[in-house]
């Protein structure tokens, strides 16, 4: 765990978030003029972003209705990045909006949807007119604070989520709550008698490590806001806006009382109540039809879908999903137990997001697709396969393509897929497992979605095309001609097509509710039949020439796996259902001719990112340190596309009794991104009381080593550093280089995760300069395999060696100690050592370790109500420290004497203890770890000591209840 002096920390931090964030340097961006929008894209691009700015302006003049105060000109930036479907929304530092223009996948959360570009800038532009209003008394704060000062940003996260999800789905066609998935899952939560688990506290939070996970605000937060608007008048959300605009955070129960003379906890109940009483409604119409018994599988805590069956019917795999988490998994049939549902799931590993899996002839093996997380700069698409007998995996698609969805074809030597292309189309393509090369077969026009292609033969392909209005349509692609042809129907919310001998089984919400159909290829035009009756909806399903398919369905723990059996094709058609939550109207989205998509612009150009850079607001700090307290101011800026982004901070502590600054600038506009900084810092050692000022410039090339993985990153810089006592100063300067490795944030690997850091620094001899070199390592292992639940044990090794240092100027240059896990300290170290004040041991040469064992005490998950505060979990840690340096130590026995003396590597400086964190959400949003602590030194020289720390800090990394294992 590094803990580093604030400056020179924060600088660090600086630069890796904004090089792992910025975007990719080989993008060349361009820029449409809009009347409201600064359209800024990717140029290869240019017809996506020219559909981007027509959904803007629409989305604007709808919204224009309903809010009063919508900015004059918001930045919108199309990153085409990754193939996850997101965007997001933000007023600091100014009006801006980010895409991931990817279109979402079939069967996701976002998939119903009609024109995909106004769906999301209805939503996103929702964020900014929430972002808007500034009265009362936060008009003066916002002249002196700047951008910073907007009170709405401060309402809960289902407030914020839940309006954008209303008006997306009141003001477009489509939208999550008019889809057919959003009726499933309330009728699973009204038949499993669900409601009650998702109180107004719980649904705030997107970390809980149960479903719906990150989707809590989004699903319940809009279904609240739905039942309000259509309760209150048609300017209520206006009203509403403005009020909590000038109110103070956090007290926001006042304005629903005066509207409807009930607070959110009360409103949110009765909606549960009347959502309950349709939904069980629906399900007893719907068993009325005969809605066969399933058998559940095995009992697992994650969510399951897109099984398959391997072509001896003895193997089923599926995807897994859990809390930032997705891996694959295999059942097997026993003689013992020749019942999937009966036997338990073996985790094969754990994935970038896969969306499709697919058997080889064989069995022994299968492809599948998945999100690249290894590579810098971009997350796309790839295909691979994975070797039952080897357990290990392999790249089958060209590094430099984006492919998804993968098919085999029946001799087993070639996949089709859906193959993106880089200015936005999606391409249906055919792979080669022999040489691996591409044949496009069909191009669809753009944002016309592709989906679930599959081999009805050796020649003939079926797959489904989304339009732009929402239908879709099931289309036959011949090899031998290219020539497609469209089947007769069309269908609403259609996925998980899948060839079914002379027939089609897929999913269709024909009558309301998503089930099984299967469609005569004999005899296209006649009504596809049903096979299931759910009460919830089937996501997705696995075929078989049984009387009985595995379904994954919806449940109140998000979709698991069953047995259904499958109704007589004699059966009557299904009756319609309709949605328990219902919208009034139906408005059609406005599709552009390309007329109005070139007359949409205004004017266009080069990208130039300067004028963004201005100062637009600072934010001021204030926070309890060693021996004092730290008061300080801070801004920071960045153009849309991240290219050049800078922080600047000046600030004055009482410990020292002296004043700060920092100022950092990164550029990324090239592979090897650029980084500038100027310091001055007063560093104070809490067990001496030393206090010394020092200076520092610094310029750094940053590359990441993309030919191993985006986890390992090289440096190489210059750097000039004076330290000034009041008995003098000297100062040293010279390159340096750096590279280093972590796994520890990736979920595929954090319950092992891995940290190594080595770096080299050459201080050059000149006037008044200290010439030595200096070699520091950092080496750090998790390990939770074969421990109980969330239980972990961090071994941390660190070691730094300035053989050549002077021994005079160890107090200035050394390495020294740092005593707790401090938020923010004065004390320029990452070398951890508690049970001692800081700056107790400092050295030329230096070993620090580190043994953790972290466990769960209490798995808390609630809040009060609509209070600003919710209890996440309660862990403790027992850990030893220890420190062995060739250098001195403080002489805490001597009373009479302040003097630091001699010590050396063979003198080990042991110390233990342990903390309790307390992992938190503050002010709706912000993750804070409350930290306790009791440390015991336990050093010979320097004598016993039991010290007791309090403290708080961002929520911890290595922490197994902030990365929930899933099994």
């Amino acid at each position: 765990m590094k803990r580093t002096s604030f400056f020179i920390g924060f600088f660090a931090l600086v630069f890796q978030s904004l090089n792992a964030s910025a975007t990719a340097p080989h993008f060349e961006w361009e820029i449409l003029y809009t009347p409201h929008f600064e359209v800024i894209y990717h140029k290869p691009q240019k017809e996506l972003a020219k559909h981007y700015a027509f959904a803007a302006e629409e989305s604007y003049r709808q919204l224009s209705a309903v809010f009063s105060d919508l900015p004059e000109t918001t930045v919108l930036v199309l990153d085409d990045s990754t193939d996850l479907t997101n965007g997001s929304a933000t007023f600091l530092p100014y009006n801006w909006i980010n895409i991931y223009p990817a279109l979402p996948a079939e069967g996701d959360s976002l998939d119903h949807y009609g024109y995909w570009p106004t769906a999301i800038m209805i939503h996103e532009m929702t964020h900014i007119a929430n972002f808007q209003p500034v009265n009362g008394v936060f008009t003066p704060l916002s002249w002196l604070f700047g951008r910073v000062i907007a009170p709405n940003i401060l309402l809960p996260r289902w407030y914020l989520e839940g309006l954008a999800v209303d008006v997306e789905s009141r003001y477009t066609s489509h939208g999550r709550l008019r889809s057919p998935r959003t009726q499933g899952i309330l009728r699973a939560l009204a038949e499993e008698n669900a409601f009650d688990e998702f109180s107004i506290d719980r649904i705030n939070e997107v970390r809980i490590p149960t479903w719906p996970f990150g989707e809590r605000p989004y699903f319940f937060g809009s279904l609240l806001q739905k039942s309000l608007v259509d309760q209150g008048s048609d300017d209520m959300r206006e009203r509403w806006n403005q009020r909590y605009g000038r109110r103070m955070p956090f007290f926001i129960n006042a304005v629903p009382q005066d509207e409807f003379g009930k607070g959110f906890v009360h409103l949110l109940g009765d909606v549960y109540a009347e959502l309950k009483t349709k939904a069980k409604s629906q399900v007893e119409s719907i068993q009325s039809e005969g809605s066969s018994d399933r058998t559940a599988f095995k009992e697992v805590d994650h969510e399951q879908h897109s099984p398959v069956i391997d072509s001896s019917g003895t193997q089923l795999i599926y995807i897994s999903k859990s809390d930032q988490r997705s891996g694959i998994y295999r059942i097997q049939k026993t003689k013992a137990a020749p019942d999937f549902s009966k036997n338990d799931p073996e985790l094969l590993f754990y994935a970038g997001y896969p969306q499709r899996l697919v058997w080889n002839n064989q069995g022994t093996g299968f492809y599948f697709d998945e999100l690249n997380l290894d590579t810098p700069f971009v997350a796309y698409r790839q295909i691979l396969y994975f070797d039952l007998n080897t357990m290990e995996k392999h790249l089958v698609s060209p590094e430099n393509l984006r492919l998804q969805d993968p098919a085999l074809n029946p001799s087993g030597d070639q996949l089709v897929a859906i193959l993106t292309k880089e200015n936005g189309r999606q391409v249906l393509a055919a792979l080669s497992l022999k040489d691996h090369s591409v044949k496009e077969l069909y191009q669809a026009p753009l944002e016309e979605r592709l989906s679930s292609p599959n081999y009805l033969n050796s020649e003939q392909i079926v797959f489904v095309k989304k339009n732009l209005r929402g239908e879709e349509q099931i289309l036959v692609s011949s090899f031998k001609d290219l020539k497609v042809s469209k089947l007769p129907q069309s269908f609403f919310d259609l996925y998980s097509v899948r060839a079914y001998g002379n027939a089609l089984s897929f999913i269709s919400s024909k009558n309301g509710v998503p089930n099984i159909y299967l469609l005569s290829l004999k005899d296209p035009s006649a009504s596809p039949k049903a096979l299931t009756n759910t009460t919830s909806l089937v996501h997705s399903f696995a075929p078989s020439n049984e009387k009985t398919w595995v379904t994954s369905e919806m449940t109140s723990k998000g979709r698991k796996l069953f047995l259904r059996p499958l109704r007589s094709l004699k059966d009557p058609a299904l009756k319609s259902q309709p949605p328990v939550v219902a919208y009034k109207d139906s408005p059609k989205e406005k599709i552009p001719t390309q007329k109005e998509l070139d007359e949409v612009v205004q004017d266009e150009g080069s990208f130039y990112p300067f004028k963004y850079l201005l100062p637009r607001y600072w934010i001021p700090f204030v926070y309890p340190v060693e021996g004092g307290v730290l008061m300080q101011g801070s801004t920071s800026g960045t153009d849309p596309v991240q290219v050049n982004q800078y922080f600047l901070n000046g600030s004055y502590d009482t410990a020292t009794n002296g004043s700060s600054y920092g100022i950092a600038y990164l550029n990324n506009s090239f592979p090897v991104s650029i980084g500038l900084s100027a310091s001055k810092f007063q560093e104070y050692l809490g067990a001496s009381s030393a206090t010394i000022e020092k200076t520092s410039y610094s310029g750094e090339l940053l590359y990441p080593l993309g030919f191993l993985s985006k986890r390992w990153n090289a440096s190489l810089g210059y750097n000039r550093t004076s330290a000034e006592r009041s008995t003098g100063s000297l100062h040293r300067e010279g390159p340096g280089a750096a590279l280093s490795f972590s796994n520890l944030l990736d979920k595929r690997y954090s319950q092992n995760g891995s940290l190594l850091a080595l770096s080299f620094d050459k201080y050059l001899s000149g006037p008044s300069r200290l010439e030595y070199e200096r070699t520091r390592f950092s080496l750090g292992q998790k390990v939770s395999y074969g421990l109980p639940e969330d239980h972990s044990v961090w071994l941390g090794l660190k070691g730094s060696f300035s053989n050549q240092l002077p021994r005079s100027q160890i107090l200035d240059y050394g390495d020294r100690s740092l005593g707790a896990n401090y938020l923010v300290n004065l004390t320029e170290s990452s070398f951890l050592y508690r049970g001692y004040p800081s700056g107790t041991l400092l050295g030329r040469q230096l070993l620090n370790g580190n043994l953790e064992y972290r466990f769960p005490i209490k798995d808390i998950q609630r809040g009060d109500r609509t209070k600003a505060y919710f209890l996440k979990t309660l862990n403790g840690v027992l850990f030893a420290d220890a420190m062995a340096v060739d250098g001195y130590y403080f002489d805490r026995l001597d009373e009479n004497t302040s003097i630091y003396r001699r010590t050396s590597l063979t003198e080990i400086h042991p110390s233990a203890g342990g903390e309790l964190r307390l992992d938190t959400t503050l002010a709706y949003h912000l993750p804070i770890t409350f930290i306790m602590g009791g440390y015991y030194g336990l050093s010979r020289q320097m004598g016993e000591n039991f010290s007791f720390f309090l403290g708080i800090g961002g929520q911890d990394p290595l922490s197994e209840t902030s990365q929930r294992r899933s099994h």
